[in-house]
């Protein structure tokens, strides 16, 4: 049996701000575009905003009535962009064969097992050590 993951960083531009960020891990905040350029809609939240009741594709006036205590932050792409390029490096590592598939998400083809339970354990160890060399 041929083993492809599929693998996607939940909430990737909030994942990616609290890499470089770790004190946001601790406050609920949303990823928006530019106040200036009355860009702000939720993109992407991390997972204290999400519990609150946080939706991305809401103006981020709304998200502050869920969530009083929401933060702003503002979406960096050239920071994403450079962060997919990383990721995709790792991936590499794992399989010649990567299929990407957006800025976050990847079809890794890890070739032959023979088992169902090979699978799922070598999925999982996979997705461990990619999380962790991704440090997301």
């Amino acid at each position: 049996m041929r083993l492809v993951i599929h693998c996607d960083c939940d909430n990737y531009f909030a994942s990616v701000e609290e890499k470089f960020n770790p004190a946001l891990k601790n406050i609920p905040f949303a990823v928006c575009g530019n106040p200036e350029m009355r860009h702000s809609i939720v993109m992407a939240k991390n997972s204290l905003a999400k519990k609150a009741g946080v939706p991305t594709g809401i103006s981020f006036r709304q998200a502050k009535k869920i969530c009083p205590d929401l933060e702003y932050v503002t979406a960096d792409m050239g920071k994403y962009l450079e962060q997919t390029k990383l990721t995709r490096e790792i991936f590499k590592k794992y399989s010649d064969d990567v299929t990407p598939y957006g800025m976050d998400e990847a079809f890794i083809s890890l070739g032959s097992v023979s088992f169902r339970e090979s699978a799922a354990s070598e999925t999982q160890s996979r997705r461990q050590r990619i999380c962790a060399a991704t440090k997301m």
